[in-house]
C-alpha cells in the first residue's frame, strides 16, 4: 500500500512539473510574441522612409548627384529592412507553430483575417 502511494505520489508530482513547465513555456512565448510584434511594427513603420530614401538615391545616382557608393548604401539600407520584416514575419510563425503545438489548438493567424480563420475552420 505504501509503495501505491509512494507511485501515486511521484506520477502526481511529475504531472505537475509538466504541467509547471507548459504554462511557463506559453508565458514565455506570449512574451516573445509581444517583443516581435514591437519589433515588426517598428520595421514596418519604417519601411517606407527606407524605400522613398532609396528611390531619392537612385534618381540623385541617375542625375550624377551622389556617388555610386551612397545610391548602394540607400539601395541596401532598404533591402535590409525588408529582410529584417520577412525574418520578423518568420519568427513570429515559427512560435505561433511553437504555441499550437503546445496548447494542441489551432490560433487566429497574425497575417490573416479573423473571417478566414472562422471559415476555414467551421467547415
Amino acid at each position: 500500500m505504501a509503495i501505491e502511494q509512494a507511485t501515486r505520489q511521484r506520477l502526481r508530482d511529475e504531472y505537475q512539473t509538466r504541467l509547471n513547465e507548459a504554462y511557463a513555456d506559453v508565458a514565455h512565448l506570449r512574451t516573445d510574441n509581444a517583443i516581435l510584434s514591437s519589433q515588426l511594427q517598428q520595421t514596418e513603420d519604417a519601411l517606407p522612409d527606407a524605400d522613398l530614401a532609396a528611390a531619392h538615391a537612385a534618381a540623385a545616382y541617375a542625375e550624377h548627384n551622389v556617388t555610386l557608393g551612397a545610391y548602394t548604401d540607400a539601395q541596401s539600407a532598404a533591402l535590409t529592412k525588408h529582410i529584417d520584416a520577412a525574418t520578423l514575419r518568420e519568427s513570429l510563425a515559427e512560435q505561433r507553430v511553437g504555441l499550437q503545438a503546445l496548447l494542441g489548438n489551432a490560433i487566429p493567424d497574425a497575417f490573416s483575417s479573423a473571417q478566414n480563420f472562422t471559415e476555414t475552420h467551421a467547415k
